[in-house]
């Protein structure tokens, strides 16, 4: 028989020892190794309390409380904004000056002074607010629109402001607290519903430095980088041509970058100066970049100021002193300083901030000394808190601070540092949360919030009853539509009574002379009109009246300049001069309003 060339099976029995002698090779596994696998167990149902304490986690969750926090300020910022908006227009002669600029802007006369006898190339005011006011008057908006779109960017500025605030603390409580403040509070909301520049600036400033502390954080030259970058110039800018004090804005974006890339310089400076540079590139491309940017979006300004020959009219106001003296030397400068800085001290900042009664007829007497302490040693705490990254916010507050204490104290309101409002209640409240962990330590007191809750206790027992009473005074006002002699000053009743009688009785194209040529605008229907010198000879005053062509006067008691300079003039030349209509004698020897005619 033939090998068929195939290996042959082998047979059962061999393969059967081979099985069992890999079995017993195998080194035996322990019982203990084989029970520690745990067996899988049915998961034990939940109880339904567990279930709900789940759920109410779930609910205080920082992201869930944000957004609570965004609802509850919205409502009560609108709720109290609608309680105190005013229809009245404001008779403040920046607030019609502003509307008349706007007015201007739309009817395509450019940037004039449109209420004066002369329509001439307006200087004064920055020309950011009027241009904003002349696209609401271009989209059909009038006085009221114009106010109320003043309150659509309070409500904004709030959003930033609760985001910017959050960002800084990463605590949720604080700031709603601080929001709500700020929402609530009663020299912001007047600013709200008048047209004046303080909330706008207030909305471009704040938007900067949010968008300044997220250009911060980038480490790269990127997309997202460049558009930061851009935002944050750009806002800059637009407060800065909104308000000139915003030039302490863009100073602090500046002086921030300067610091941090200094500062980045040092922490390298043993390396290469190309990895030093490569390092700290996002800081001196934004640096310069915002530097540039500024002057050359400043120029145009400049460059048309230089054109008309214009000066800087706040300079030339800086000097000014009560009387119409001006400051020549140093000590008059220290003076200014020491006066402002009492005053702001005792008056400005317990009235912007907790909106605390103020009478500047009278000194500060011990009680107002303590109060200024306490909020000044408070926003100090709050300052000394402040991170590396929340460096502008100090820069901006204390560089706005500065050019206020400068500034003539022949001008005086909470109106004034309107736009640092927010800042400085962010630092009052940071600075009393610390003195609050700071006692609770002493007392060994441990509670979770504590700090926060007895912080925010302090400042309401404070607040509350200040504002509830600058609230409903402000709601109060608001309810008349008009200023009578019910609900308005005797002497501002009078005056307006003058205004009506000369738009009632004298030619339209007839010139008049009177203490407030943006009041008469307002109420004569756009008639022009020309001021006068506060201080001034009897002679003077006549060659002014007739170097402008004037034919009527008004001698009101709102303001005392026409009895100093007006009154005395009719009194040495009473040729020139004519009675055509008075108001009845109110009380005994009280001044009197009256409409003369000049020949």
């Amino acid at each position: 028989m033939k090998p068929s060339g195939k290996r042959p099976a082998p047979p059962a029995a061999t393969k059967q020892a081979k099985t069992a002698a890999a079995k017993q090779a195998k080194p035996a596994q322990p019982a203990a190794a084989k029970q520690a696998r745990p067996a899988k167990q049915a998961r034990p149902a939940q109880p339904a309390t567990a279930k709900r304490a789940t759920a109410t986690s779930g609910f205080l969750n920082p992201k869930l409380l944000y957004r609570i926090g965004i609802a509850i300020i919205s409502i009560a910022c609108l709720s109290a904004y609608t309680k105190t908006f005013d229809y009245k227009p404001d008779l403040n002669g920046d607030n019609i000056n502003y509307y008349a600029l706007g007015h201007a802007l739309a009817d395509g006369k450019g940037y004039t002074s449109i209420m004066g006898i002369a329509e001439t190339p307006h200087n004064h005011y920055p020309p950011g607010y009027p241009f904003i006011v002349s696209l609401a008057v271009r989209a059909g908006a009038g006085i009221i629109g114009v106010k109320m779109l003043n309150g659509v960017f309070f409500f904004l500025s709030c959003l930033i402001l609760y985001h910017l605030f959050y960002r800084t603390t990463k605590n949720v409580y604080i700031t709603f607290f601080v929001t709500l403040l700020v929402a609530l509070n009663a020299s912001l909301l007047r600013s709200a519903t008048t047209m004046m520049s303080e909330i706008p600036f207030l909305l471009f400033s704040s938007l900067a430095l949010l968008l300044f502390s997220f250009l911060l954080e980038q480490k790269k030259c990127d997309r997202r980088y460049l558009l930061l970058l851009l935002g944050t110039a750009a806002c800059a800018v637009a407060a800065y041509y909104i308000r000139t004090v915003g030039i302490a804005l863009v100073l602090a974006l500046v002086a921030t970058l300067a610091a941090l890339l200094v500062a980045s310089v040092w922490q390298n400076r043993k390396s290469a100066w190309r990895s030093i540079l490569a390092e700290a590139r996002p800081l001196w491309v934004a640096l310069v970049a915002v530097a540039a940017f500024f002057l050359l979006c400043k120029m145009p300004w400049d460059m048309r100021s230089e054109r008309y020959g214009f000066k800087s009219s706040y300079m030339s106001q800086l000097a000014l002193q009560p009387g119409g003296t001006r400051i020549t030397d140093l000590s008059g400068w220290i003076g200014r300083v020491k006066t402002n800085a009492a005053r702001y001290a005792t008056k400005e900042i317990p009235s912007g901030l907790l909106m605390a009664p103020v009478d500047y007829s009278k000194p500060a007497d011990a009680k107002a000394w303590t109060l200024s302490a306490a909020i000044l040693l408070a926003i100090g705490a709050g300052a000394l808190l402040l991170k590396k990254k929340d460096i502008p916010l100090f820069f901006y507050t204390g560089g706005t601070a500065v050019i206020l204490l400068f500034w003539p104290d022949i001008w005086f309101s909470p109106r004034f540092m309107a736009p640092i409002i927010p800042l400085l209640l962010f630092l009052m409240v940071m600075g009393l949360v610390k003195a609050a962990a700071l006692l609770l330590a002493l007392l060994r007191v441990k509670a979770r919030g504590a700090a926060v809750a007895l912080a925010v206790a302090v400042v309401g027992l404070f607040l509350y009853p200040n504002a509830s009473l600058a609230l409903s005074s402000a709601a109060a006002a608001a309810k008349s539509k008009s200023y009578t002699a019910a609900n308005s000053a005797p002497a501002l009743a009078e005056y307006l009574d003058a205004i009506r009688w000369v738009k009632e009785n004298t030619p339209k194209d007839a010139f008049v002379c009177t203490r407030k040529p943006e009041i008469f605008y307002l109420y004569s229907g756009g008639r022009k009109s020309a001021s006068f010198p506060n201080y001034a000879t009897p002679e003077e005053i006549v060659e002014h009246l007739t170097n402008t062509k004037v034919r009527y006067v008004i001698i009101d008691r709102w303001f005392r300049h026409a009895y100093v300079t007006i009154i005395p003039a009719a009194q040495k030349y009473p040729d020139r001069f004519r009675v055509l209509w008075q108001t009845p004698s109110p009380e005994k020897d009280a001044p009197l309003t009256y409409v003369l005619e000049f020949t």
